[in-house]
Parts: structure tokens; sequence; C-alpha cells
């Protein structure tokens, strides 16, 4: 487990003096920062690559099937962690970007090299070629210690790598389930890819990303347009119990929510961020009702002509009273 306090000291203490405490600092990252240092990584530099265009516009070309396969689940993962999600090839130049951030100036367009960007996910997956994680004060510059990141490799049957997938989170950490939720979608991804002409069969509905959301530890629910329940993770089933029974698409949300929410309240008030919107359930045939904040909200378009609304909750405490409040009812639909 990260540990901030120790992996700062650790840091400060490789910067100063070149010396890694192997009780603090990860193979992988210890690797990477001894790169950084022969190669002469300033550790206080702040700038970053431009972007180049011409270039991307050639890559996006040249790898227009393998973005349209990545594309859908790069679009989950930000919904459902709501981080940026990146592609890049065997170069290490980042081709595909996916952000909840309206505008975000790095990476995108560019080499991520860690001779020039030093320690991170996406720096260190080349050299290793398997899954990597790399959080704060693991990275090598000072400017980029905000970040949480997990990487996944692309490798063909011969174990050759050919690029990654890279999640991001530049103000906090990722889950701890982040790493093992790139790795599916590494997999979902390449399935996709050798679908070919199959590959909008296998996006017709939402149960092609079941793989991602049972990962997740918050409650996830994926609904159509219409508020119709789609699928959900475990987490989520006892709120909205047996919908499984029903044929797909079939069962409203309104069937499990308190009359004082409606569908309409949870497809369209505003969620914004550090201010959960509070969504009560009701508790089967029993008077009492729950209470989840939903956190995010996004429609992802899986690029078929179909979207789906992903809703992130907060994963209510353990031994916490989840029973709503009085006085707390929402305008029902």
């Amino acid at each position: 487990m990260y540990d901030q306090k120790s992996q700062v000291e650790a840091w400060r203490r490789f910067i100063a003096t070149g010396e890694i405490d192997e009780s603090v600092v990860r193979p992988e990252i210890a690797r990477s920062w001894k790169r950084c240092r022969a190669a002469g990584v300033n550790p206080w530099s702040s700038d970053f690559p431009s972007m180049d265009e011409k270039l991307l516009a050639e890559k996006q070309r040249a790898y227009a099937h393998s973005l349209a396969a990545n594309m859908p689940v790069m679009r989950m993962l930000v919904a459902l962690l709501n981080c940026n999600v990146s592609l890049m090839d065997q170069e290490s130049f980042v081709f595909g970007f996916q952000s909840p951030l309206s505008y975000y100036p790095r990476t995108f367009g560019t080499y991520v090299l860690e001779e020039v960007v030093g320690t991170g996910n996406a720096t260190i997956v080349p050299y290793e070629k398997k899954p990597v994680r790399a959080d704060g004060f693991e990275q090598y510059r000072a400017i980029s210690q905000t970040y949480s990141g997990v990487s996944a490799p692309f490798l063909d049957n011969r174990g050759v790598y050919f690029g990654a997938m890279n999640l991001n989170n530049p103000f906090g950490m990722l889950p701890e389930c982040a790493l093992d939720m790139c790795v599916t979608a590494v997999d979902l991804a390449n399935e996709l890819f050798l679908a070919g002409r199959g590959m909008r069969a296998k996006l017709s509905t939402a149960e092609f990303f079941k793989p991602l959301i049972r990962l997740m530890n918050q409650p996830v629910l994926v609904l159509d347009r219409r508020g119709n329940v789609l699928i959900a993770n475990e987490a989520m089933h006892s709120y909205i119990p047996r919908y499984e029974t029903f044929s797909y698409g079939s069962q409203s949300l309104s069937a499990y929510l308190s009359k004082k929410t409606g569908v309409k309240y949870v497809l369209e008030s505003p969620v914004k961020e550090g201010e959960p919107l509070p969504v009560v359930f009701k508790e089967g045939r029993k008077k009492e009702e729950r209470e989840l904040a939903l956190l995010h909200r996004s429609a992802v378009d899986v690029g078929n002509g179909l979207s789906f609304v992903v809703c992130v909750f907060d994963a209510p405490s353990a031994g916490a009273d989840s029973s709503s409040k009085s006085g707390k009812g929402q305008a029902s639909n």
C-alpha cells in the first residue's frame, strides 16, 4: 500500500543522495528513478512537450481501427472512474485521449518518454511490459506528484509490446481496483479489435461492459436514456432487487425509487463536483427508505447509435444508518 509520508522521505533521499530505500520504494519505481537520474531528468522541471497536430493526425489515421475498438471502453472508464484515459503506441506517442475535464493540455499528441517527463505509469510500462501503477511521490518530477496512474500493456501472443492504455487522476488517488480495471479494459478492447465487423453486435447491449463494472466497489447503475435498468454491479443489487429477472432493459428504475425521487430527477438533475445528488430508494414492501449519494453521472456513446447512462454512487460506510432522513425528498417525475 502507498504510504505518502514514507514515500516522500524516500524520494527526497534519492534526489539528494541517489540512495534507494528498498523497504519503501517498489522495484519498478526504483528502476525508473535510476534511469531518470542517469538520463539527467531535472526533478524540479515543469515543462511538457507540445502537441504535434500533424503527427497526431497521421497516427490516428494509421490506428483508425484500434481507436474504434478502444474508444467505447475508454469512454466507459471515464464514466466509471472520472479520470483521464489515454492510448499510446509502442513508441509512447499518445494518439487517443478521453477526459472528464473540458481542457487538459498535457500528453495528448505527444511522446510520453521517461527521459523527458520522468517516472510515471505511462513511462514505466514500456520497460516493464506488465500492468503498473505509480502514485504521488513515486513520480520522479515534483510537478507530477499530485497524480495517480495505472497502465496496462497491449501484448501479442508472443509477448511483444505494441502500446498501452493509461488511466490517470491528476488530482487524487485512483481506487485500488483501477489497475484490474485497466487490465480488463485492454482485454475488452482487444476483443472488439478482433471482432472486426462484429464490433457493433458486441456493443449492442451494456452487458459487454459487465466485466468492468463488477470490479467497482461503489454501487454502479447503467440505464438507457428512458431510465430503464440495463446492468448493475453487486454493490447496487440490494437497491434494485431482482432486476435481472426482467428481460434486458424492460424494468424502469422508477420501480425502485421512493415517491420522493423520480427517474427524471435521477437522469437530469445537475451533479456538481463535491456536491453529490441524494437519491432515495424504497425498501421493497417496507416503509423504510434508503438513500444513496450520486457522485457522477455520464452518458456513454459507444459509437453505434447507442448510448448508456452510467451512474456511480458513493459506497455507504459500514454500519452507517442508510435510511433517509425526513425532509430530504426530491420532486418526483
